[in-house]
């Protein structure tokens, strides 16, 4: 009941503060890897049936929100059962980024012109906010960048939901080794390394978008930025590991995840230390801790 409480609640929390859902998505993370799936499915449709009655007294639209958790929570079990079952914190990492490059390559392979459909959701957007009284300067410079951005939506969208799922999974995993396993999670997570099969399918990605202009090399660059959460998380694995092994490490890390977690242009090369590391190996060359 605990569970159920904690899980829901940080659900509906959700529903007007998005980043609580990462708490409620570790809440079933947590239950799946410590007990697994009978008392996870169990406490999933208990918080499921929590919420969904809390929005029948509320707003009358109990189906709507016990499906709106059922779609947050079931990716969540499933990839944190398959690392209860497997052990292998890299394969339940992989996992969701393999199946969220598949989402964007049948997103491709089943509709003609996705950036056409993301152009025109983005210009109903600002039209809406044009009409709150932006700035004329404001609109053209939107206008001009909808149709740069509409080309890689389907790849930006695939991969903040891939992270999310990603930050839930880490954070109910770092929830249990604190409860039952002091430092397990630490040693699990600074070894983190991806199959260089993964690694040659990114760089195949990479060199069609640059070799094309057609919509192969759009359908490419989508795929390469689904692919890149995996080498984010790598990447910052990598960079924790050889920070942890230096002098004034707290406030070096502290430093570190504040600088990704606020400024946007510093995942890329976060990305690309986790790629390069695949052939490189970065942690033995300057870990000395």
């Amino acid at each position: 009941m605990q569970a159920v409480m904690v899980i829901s609640s940080f659900a509906i929390l959700a529903l007007m503060i998005p980043p609580a859902s990462l708490f409620s998505s570790a809440g079933i993370a947590l239950v799946v890897l410590r007990k697994g799936f009978a008392e996870g499915f169990v406490v999933m449709l208990g918080a499921a049936v929590a919420i969904a009655l809390l929005a029948l007294l509320l707003t009358g639209n109990m189906l709507l929100v016990a499906g709106y958790g059922l779609l947050l929570w079931l990716p969540i079990f499933l990839i944190a059962l398959a690392l209860r079952e497997s052990g292998q914190l890299i394969f339940a990492v992989e996992l969701p980024v393999i199946f969220g490059v598949c989402v964007v390559g049948a997103v491709y392979f089943f509709l003609p012109d996705p950036a056409s459909l993301w152009s025109e959701r983005l210009q109903a957007t600002v039209e809406t906010v044009i009409q709150g009284g932006m700035a004329n300067e404001n609109q053209v410079v939107i206008a001009e960048n909808i149709e740069k951005v509409s080309r890689f939506m389907t790849g930006l969208i695939a991969a903040g939901s891939v992270a999310s799922l990603l930050i839930g999974l880490l954070l109910g995993r770092w929830w249990q080794s604190k409860l039952y396993n002091p430092g397990g999670f630490r040693a699990e997570f600074l070894e983190l390394r991806s199959r260089k099969s993964i690694a040659y399918i990114g760089v195949a990605f990479i060199l069609i978008a640059a070799i094309f202009s057609t919509k192969l090399a759009e359908t490419a660059l989508n795929l390469a930025i689904s692919l890149a959460i995996l080498y984010l998380i790598i990447g910052v694995s990598v960079l924790h590991r050889i920070i942890s092994g230096g002098k004034a490490k707290q406030l070096v890390l502290t430093a570190f995840y504040l600088v990704i977690i606020f400024i946007p242009h510093a995942l890329l090369p976060v990305i690309l230390v986790g790629f390069s590391d695949t052939w490189v190996d970065w942690r033995d060359k300057f870990f000395v801790g």
